[in-house]
């Protein structure tokens, strides 16, 4: 209802593909107060509490707030917020992934589903499949570093295959030369 709370949501999209959460959250709480109602920066700065800020029981809240209030939203980004609802306030993978693989049917421009199967499935201890959501979500947005960043751990840590790992993040290196976590 607010072009100033869309900008604001905008902007912190764009923090957030930079790594910069601080002021994507800054962003996305200033455009709920120009939109009080704005459903998709209720649930982006939820994520953000959830997995970044460690500030869970906050972030569930502000998902199913964000939920509840998804009356007029286009149809992606209902299935977006179901499926992360799902994913991180139900705790029912199974059903988040069958949102996540609709999704990727009926938008596959988008990189959350792929990104978003890979981190359930590497929690479900299918290593081999995160990989390859991780490696979807890169071939959808090689810009994105999130999917290089979550390759990286599978390889490294889970999977323990240094010399893969050491090409993803040098390839993080190169998306964000001034990221300390790449160095």
């Amino acid at each position: 209802s607010s072009w100033e709370a869309l900008r604001l949501y905008s902007l912190g999209l764009d923090a957030w593909a930079a790594s910069r959460m601080e002021e994507a959250a800054r962003s996305f709480e200033l455009a709920i107060e120009r939109d009080p109602e704005f459903a998709m920066a209720r649930g982006s700065l939820g994520l953000i509490h959830i997995q970044f800020f460690g500030r869970v029981d906050e972030g569930k809240e502000l998902l199913q707030q964000a939920l509840d209030d998804a009356n007029e939203i286009s149809q992606r980004e209902y299935l977006h917020l179901r499926a992360v609802n799902r994913q991180f306030v139900d705790e029912d993978f199974e059903a988040a992934l069958a949102d996540y693989r609709l999704m990727s049917r009926l938008y596959p421009d988008a990189v959350a589903p792929y990104n978003n199967s890979g981190r359930i499935l590497q929690r479900m201890g299918r290593f081999e499949e995160a990989l390859e959501m991780y490696r979807r979500a890169r071939a959808v947005d090689p810009r994105s570093p999130f999917p290089l960043y979550n390759m990286w751990i599978v390889l490294n840590i889970d999977l323990r295959q240094p010399v893969a790992a050491e090409q993803v993040v040098r390839d993080v290196v190169d998306l964000q030369p001034d990221s300390p976590w790449a160095h």
